[in-house]
């Protein structure tokens, strides 16, 4: 192969890898903070308005059972009534089937309506502690997608970077080399490495554009809309101890606040369960007007429920039951919730450390290794292939970095779902 051919040929896939990789990490609006974006999915997400309908449903419904117990405290009047059987008559002949006038009453003892009505509105409070849930859990979604996002326009500036530098080495590289100084194996070498970034953010791409259609269907955007783009990601200090973490998410953790919701309501069920053991009962009338060839006459029917014991002692063991269930499943779920807090707080201290070795450690010290391997190449000291294996490292480190960033970011969303407290 001639050398100016070699070189024309390496220099141009050179320039096509730069231009890839800028046009990879170029955005299509401005930023928006994290806060806008969750914000506007707490406010727009389909799923949290589900959610507050069937609450407000849950709450009508817990009205009407309360209006029924305070209404069947009142006096009756007679209903009129055109439904259900005719009754017979008190006549010794039979009455014309056309006409027919009658009235019905019933009585429920108030007593045993209120502890339904108390069943109904811990029903409610059960369906407003589910819009917490799913409000968090969109919230957390919205924020672990929005940090990676973050992250990936991060990386493909730091991939750009490294393409340009990559370049710049290389034509210096070809220069020696079209003076039969240079090595052509390890400039075909640094151009495998300048692929390889060139890969890293094709993939990277691919996952930008899953990640932006997800995200705009949690915040109710058009998936044509434009993307969303992130603000940088930056350390967040991390506020209190782990024990103060895991009695705020005793507290305020959705979940298990929902729990406690439902071990209430199976409570109340219970109670009403073992109040409904008065005997119901009912009675009606009816007056058929029979004309001028038949004798009016009245029928009075009396109805009355007596409660079976096998009956009511099967209601009350089955609400014991889902009481306990409820019961089992509310420390089951607070014992994964607060070992989640647990398991958290350590990605944040573990992430922490890691990014003070890359920071502080790793990174400047691998940048020192390169300026020395570049300044000894440039004095015929070191090969090329030694400088582009230091400036590699000193890529790879600052990847480690923003991967730790992202770890801890990523775990201090996380626990301000399990905490419901703000820690970013």
């Amino acid at each position: 192969m001639r050398p100016d051919f070699f070189i024309a040929l390496v220099l141009v896939a050179s320039r096509g890898t730069i231009v890839s990789a800028q046009d990879a990490s170029q955005g299509h609006g401005a930023s928006i903070p994290i806060s806008d974006a969750v914000a506007e999915a707490e406010n727009n997400n389909t799923q949290i308005a589900a959610a507050d309908h069937a609450w407000h449903a849950s709450a009508h419904v817990a009205q009407l059972v309360t209006a029924l117990a305070e209404l069947q405290s009142m006096p009756h009047s007679a209903n009129a009534s055109a439904e259900g059987p005719r009754p017979v008559a008190i006549s010794n002949r039979n009455m014309p089937p056309d006409k027919d006038i009658s009235g019905s009453q019933k009585l429920h003892d108030t007593a045993e309506l209120r502890p339904w009505s108390e069943v109904a509105r811990r029903e409610a409070d059960i369906q407003k502690a589910q819009i917490d849930i799913y409000r968090s859990s969109i919230a957390d979604q919205v924020k672990t997608i929005y940090l990676r996002l973050a992250y990936l326009y991060q990386m493909y500036d730091l991939d750009d970077r490294g393409a340009a530098d990559l370049a710049a080495l290389i034509e210096t590289e070809l220069s020696r080399y079209s003076l039969g100084m240079g090595s052509q194996a390890e400039v075909l070498h640094a151009q495998l490495e300048r692929t390889k970034l060139l890969r890293e953010t094709t993939l990277q791409h691919e996952e930008v554009g899953g990640l932006q259609a997800t995200l705009k269907a949690l915040l109710h955007r058009p998936p044509d809309s434009p993307d969303i783009i992130p603000e940088s990601i930056a350390a967040t200090s991390l506020k209190g101890a782990a024990g103060e973490l895991l009695l705020k998410a005793g507290s305020q953790n959705p979940t298990l606040n929902a729990d406690k919701k439902m071990v209430e309501a199976q409570d109340a069920q219970l109670d009403a369960v073992r109040a409904d053991t008065n005997t119901n009962f009912s009675f009606g009338y009816t007056f058929p007007q029979g004309g001028e060839s038949y004798r009016d006459g009245y029928v009075l029917s009396f109805n009355m429920k007596i409660p079976r014991g096998k009956y009511l002692a099967s209601q009350i063991a089955a609400a014991s039951e889902k009481l306990e269930n409820a019961h089992a499943q509310a420390s089951e779920d607070r014992l994964r919730e607060l070992s989640d807090v647990q398991k958290q707080y350590v990605v944040v201290l573990s992430a922490e450390e890691l990014m003070k070795e890359c920071s502080e450690g790793l990174i400047p010290q691998s940048k020192a290794v390169y300026e020395s391997k570049l300044a000894g190449y440039q004095s015929d000291r070191e090969k090329f292939s030694a400088v582009i294996q230091a400036f590699l490292d000193e890529i790879t480190f600052e990847d480690d970095y923003l991967q730790a960033l992202l770890e801890h970011e990523t775990a201090l969303a996380h626990l301000e779902t399990l905490t419901g407290e703000k820690l970013r």
